[in-house]
């Protein structure tokens, strides 16, 4: 066996075996890539989920935090007795009730109640028209303190009133008011 030249180990190989490593790595990266592309979009769906997930997650604990505490805060006789106040079931009699237990000296002459419609809320909004004979203007006074006041059972918003300015002057008889009065409610409806 002979030996080889310098210059014949030297000499660069010719066609296609010399690009055969070449492309046998990038058809192996190529290979893997296509088979990895799947799991690669799973796991990035996974991801994109989980963090949603989580997102909602603490939003939801937000608001079971403070749903736990309008709880507590209801458990309160204070809470409840507003509770009663703004959002009590419609009933005509109560109404009527309050509308009477008023101070002496107020005598409704007429009353006319609506039910109303539901707000954005939740709550309902009623009205209760109103005719009135009064005493005296101080007595009227006292009487939409108690209609607007917080010891009522019913709190009531005066939306309008009309009375005679002459009713300053000592009437024996007493004048008349109308009232238009507004008052929250809740109907389950």
């Amino acid at each position: 066996m002979r030996s080889p030249q310098p210059s014949e180990v030297l000499k660069p190989r010719s066609g296609i075996s010399e690009f055969l490593p070449a492309i046998l790595l990038a058809g192996a990266i190529l290979l893997a890539a296509f088979s990895a592309y799947p799991d690669f979009y799973a796991l990035t769906a996974k991801k994109d989920e989980h963090a949603h997930v989580v997102k909602e997650k603490s939003e939801k604990s937000a608001t079971l935090a403070t749903l736990n505490a309008f709880k507590t805060q209801a458990a309160t006789p204070a809470f409840a007795a507003d509770l009663a106040r703004y959002a009590a079931p419609f009933r005509e009699d109560s109404v009527l009730s309050s509308l009477f237990s008023g101070p002496v000296g107020v005598l409704p002459l007429s009353i006319g109640i609506d039910k109303g419609s539901k707000m954005p809320n939740g709550l309902s909004q009623g009205s209760v028209d109103l005719t009135l004979r009064v005493t005296s203007q101080s007595m009227l006074m006292r009487y939409f303190e108690y209609l607007t006041g917080t010891t009522g059972t019913k709190r009531y918003v005066i939306k309008s009133v009309s009375f005679p300015f002459d009713s300053t002057s000592p009437q024996s008889s007493g004048f008349q008011v109308s009232v238009n009065l507004a008052f929250s409610h809740y109907s389950p409806r």
